[in-house]
């Protein structure tokens, strides 16, 4: 299992929309990054962080699955990105619908996030 948490000084995290610019010219590919943007209720950063560890275990077994990180926004310790490489958005998409991505999220709804998540694809 992998799980890559960069915090403090080392990445300072601006909202997504603002820091992403991705360019790509010559061989377009149909593979996508995903941004999933989470906040969680103050206090509930380590539960939220171990709970990752299982989300990150379904992620690694799900077909069109290649990379995912977990960021920590060093101004907003409750605030996280996490960024996850697919073969293509079907393959996201056929996950987030899939019985082992609900397996690993229902811990949402149990006093962790402070709102819903929000994500953005980007097709490189």
């Amino acid at each position: 299992m992998s799980l890559d948490i960069v915090d403090d000084a080392v990445q300072v995290l601006f909202p997504v929309s603002e820091k992403l610019q991705l360019f790509r010219i010559g061989n377009l590919s149909t593979m996508i990054t995903v941004g999933m943007n989470y906040h969680v209720i103050e206090g509930k950063q380590a539960d939220f962080e171990e709970k990752f560890a299982h989300v990150i275990q379904a992620l690694e077994a799900a077909a069109g699955h290649s990379n995912s990180n977990l960021w920590k926004d060093v101004s907003d310790n409750a605030s996280y990105l996490i960024t996850s490489e697919w073969s293509d958005e079907q393959a996201f998409t056929d996950f987030i619908h899939s019985q082992a991505f609900k397996d690993v999220t229902s811990w949402g709804k149990e006093q962790i996030l402070s709102g819903r998540p929000q994500h953005k694809i980007y097709k490189h």
